[in-house]
């Protein structure tokens, strides 16, 4: 629709620049921030507690900052050089217009879901200097959108991916499973012994760890192989003194 209202045509330069802006910035960024995507909550929430501790929203941003930067530096310059728009067509801008003028000013709701969706942010931010629970934020966030009506009984029953809820408590729980089975320490000992060479070398350990999340998003989703990799690397590596986080 978009390329649509931009003039663009099928398979042009334009509608596959705005693909690539998209997948960018929706996904290959998501992962630069601790709150972009509910998988890495997920993985936040499986590593040790004193890498939990560690690694709050502001630290993951950093850390992660540096690798984001490279792959938006050469993902936008690939587009610009490779898939430089068109020339928009005249009409599009008015097409743009006429389509704000059908969506119209901001409703009530809207603006209240704005206004605790940055309070929310603010509190993952600066809630671990505070001592303020993640968790605690996001409840009381809840209780904000049902009290103003935002998010009703039917939205409540229908609006949330109840099914994933289920299965980010089941991976929650396999961290606990691993621990009282001792899979952990039987991990360890199994794969320790060939991951050594590897974990000695920095650059080739972290080469060999994404060659591996790469064949395994092959054969399931990514946010099911991160999950995986979290549960089955971290116990393993942890003796060879690489940090949980990376």
């Amino acid at each position: 629709e978009m390329s649509t209202a931009l003039g663009y045509g099928q398979r042009s330069r334009g509608s596959a620049a705005l693909a690539m802006a998209g997948l960018l910035g929706f996904g290959q960024m998501c992962s630069l921030f601790l709150t972009g995507s509910s998988s890495g909550l997920l993985v936040h929430s499986l590593l040790p507690a004193a890498s939990r501790a560690r690694f709050g929203w502001v630290t993951w941003f950093l850390a992660a900052l540096l690798l984001h930067v490279v792959i938006f530096a050469g993902t936008y310059l690939a587009v610009l050089v490779f898939l430089r728009p068109e020339p928009m067509t005249p009409r599009s801008r008015d097409k743009i217009q006429a389509l704000r003028r059908i969506l119209g000013p901001m409703t009530r709701a809207e603006r209240i879901g704005v206004a605790v969706f940055v309070l929310l942010l603010l509190a993952f931010v600066a809630g671990p200097a505070v001592g303020l629970d993640p968790a605690w934020a996001a409840v009381l966030a809840m209780v904000v959108l049902a009290a103003a009506n935002v998010l009703d009984q039917q939205g409540f029953k229908n609006g949330i991916n109840w099914t994933f809820l289920i299965f980010f408590g089941v991976m929650l729980s396999l961290a606990d499973v691993f621990r009282v089975l001792q899979i952990d320490a039987w991990l360890a000992n199994v794969i320790a012994s060939p991951l050594a060479p590897l974990a000695a070398e920095p650059a080739v350990f972290l080469v060999a760890l994404a060659l591996a999340g790469y064949l395994l998003n092959l054969v399931v989703r990514w946010q099911a192989a991160c999950v995986l990799m979290t549960v089955v690397v971290v116990p393993a590596v942890a003796p060879l003194g690489v940090d949980p986080w990376v």
